[in-house]
């Protein structure tokens, strides 16, 4: 596993639209939509957090974990 935080390049988290999908003790599912259209899940289970995003990822060297704008996910399908 491991340890890593989601930082989109041009917006704070406090600009993402938040949606929680699923809200149980041992599940939570967190749906963050961005204002430029970037939409982020977070999957929480008691093994990890899964993330997955409408955009592939870019982990740099200090794991953080961005989008890469210029590359969509075409097998995304979202959560609502």
């Amino acid at each position: 596993m491991v340890n890593a935080e989601y930082k989109h390049p041009h917006f704070s988290t406090d600009r993402a639209d938040k949606k929680v999908i699923v809200d149980k003790p041992s599940h939570k599912i967190l749906r963050l939509e961005y204002p430029d259209g970037v939409i982020v899940i977070f999957d929480t289970k008691a093994e990890g957090i899964t993330v997955k995003s409408n955009y592939d990822f870019i982990l740099d060297a200090n794991n953080i974990i961005s989008p890469k704008l210029d590359s969509p996910n075409r097998k995304f399908k979202d959560v609502t």
